[in-house]
């Protein structure tokens, strides 16, 4: 099993250094919380963790939550990967965690971590870091936990994390069309999502409904269509809360 530990200190106001261990090495991380959150010291953990796995991969290319351990030093973050912290606004930076990697074990440990490494560069957290994957004639596309789920159970991957690099590939390697929404079913997704979003079909009979927030798409739900049919039906996700 793959693991990655961080110890999180406060360097003085929204600045704070974050220390990280993992089977490839060991690293010091500055962080610069300018964000407008509750809590600077859980975000900056946060967009820690998320830019050492998805962005520095330092437990390996394209990893999942499959095989992966996490050793954080902030209980909040295991509360806001259940769904059950009342910290709303930093649901968000724990996106990630309920979604490529929500199959990761993750515990709590204030042991100190010793050893000698320069600082890197530091990061600035504006904003939530949300795992994206770039589609082809669409753009940015972040899953929700909804379609994960969705697409784990039509497609029979046996964890999220495979479920999660399947459909990674199908986005990116299959022709995706636009199919035109009925008036009735743009309105209500204008309602719910705030924009009336796009529904795309594949050429293997994969149906994925899009909705916008600002620069990004969150694929909200997915459906298996065998006869290649449209289907009007309202989806049940939801773009994560802001």
């Amino acid at each position: 099993m793959a693991t990655l530990s961080v110890l999180t200190t406060a360097a003085s106001g929204q600045d704070f250094w974050v220390r990280w261990r993992s089977d490839q090495g060991v690293g010091l991380l500055p962080v610069q919380v300018i964000a407008p959150v509750s809590d600077r010291a859980i975000a900056a953990e946060l967009a820690a963790l998320h830019d050492l796995l998805v962005n520095q991969a330092v437990t390996g290319q394209n990893r999942t939550g499959d095989g992966l351990r996490l050793i954080v030093s902030r209980g909040a973050i295991r509360k806001l990967r259940r769904d059950d912290s009342t910290k709303d606004d930093l649901y968000p930076y724990a996106h990630f965690l309920r979604t490529r990697f929500a199959e990761a074990t993750v515990q709590v440990s204030k042991q100190p971590l010793v050893f000698d490494a320069p600082p890197a560069a530091p990061l600035v957290v504006a904003a939530p870091g949300l795992d994206s994957v770039t589609v082809p004639g669409v753009g940015a596309v972040a899953f929700t936990g909804h379609a994960l789920e969705r697409y784990r159970e039509y497609s029979g991957a046996a964890t999220l994390g495979r479920a999660w690099r399947s459909l990674r590939r199908v986005l990116l390697q299959q022709p995706l069309r636009d199919l035109p929404l009925p008036p009735h079913v743009r309105l209500h997704k204008a309602r719910r999502y705030r924009d009336p979003g796009r529904w795309l079909a594949s050429a293997n009979g994969w149906e994925f409904a899009l909705a916008r927030r600002g620069d990004l798409w969150f694929l909200v739900t997915v459906y298996r269509v065998a006869s290649g049919h449209f289907r009007a039906i309202g989806g049940q996700g939801a773009v994560p809360r802001e």
